[in-house]
């Protein structure tokens, strides 16, 4: 499953994708690695590829618990007791791969892109016009793929797609918090 992201760069969205790792920290912590379109990974702070390849090597982020160690942190849930942890059938190196395929496949997806951003004017400033906007942008994304935050009915857009314009001012200040950010830009109206 893709989670999918978003960071802004200089006023502009950058479109991202998540991805579930291992901390081993005096404990095992589940969190996530940020990739975006460009090269840009978060986890841990900034880090490259290499410095991905390195925590890989020495057992600083793990993709699976250790044998014998069955307690990891979840964020919003706390320390789960896992009676067995599944390899994912595939080496550090392979990993190391899947996440320069996501860099190199979110730069293709540049009306993607600009359908984030003109979500994020929506949100600042729900006109008519910022509306019609983001529709026509909306809809020239594949039908399989119009789900640019969440899958399916969870995704946002989608559903102010299906539900129509306008958003309440709440609504609009939660979707900005929680898809960009935290970015508390002032919403008119």
């Amino acid at each position: 499953m893709t989670r999918k992201t978003v960071r802004l760069k200089n006023g502009k969205p950058i479109a991202g994708e998540l991805f579930s790792i291992i901390l081993n920290n005096s404990g095992y912590f589940l969190i996530d690695l940020a990739v975006y379109a460009d090269g840009y990974i978060n986890c841990l702070g900034e880090i490259s590829i290499d410095q991905l390849r390195s925590y890989l090597a020495s057992g600083k982020l793990v993709r699976t618990l250790p044998q014998g160690n069955n307690k990891i942190f979840v964020p919003h849930v706390g320390f789960i007791h896992a009676k067995t942890s599944s390899p994912t059938g595939y080496d550090d190196e392979h990993f190391i791969k899947i996440i320069e395929r996501a860099i190199q496949r979110l730069n293709e997806d540049d009306s993607k892109v600009r359908c984030v951003e003109l979500f994020r004017q929506y949100l600042i400033s729900n006109t008519d016009q910022n509306f019609e906007k983001l529709k026509d942008c909306y809809l020239t994304i594949p039908k399989g793929e119009m789900g640019l935050f969440e899958i399916g009915y969870k995704d946002p857009l989608e559903e102010l797609m299906k539900k129509g314009h306008p958003l309440e001012k709440l609504k609009r200040e939660y979707l900005l918090n929680d898809y960009f950010d935290g970015e508390w830009i002032e919403i008119k109206k």
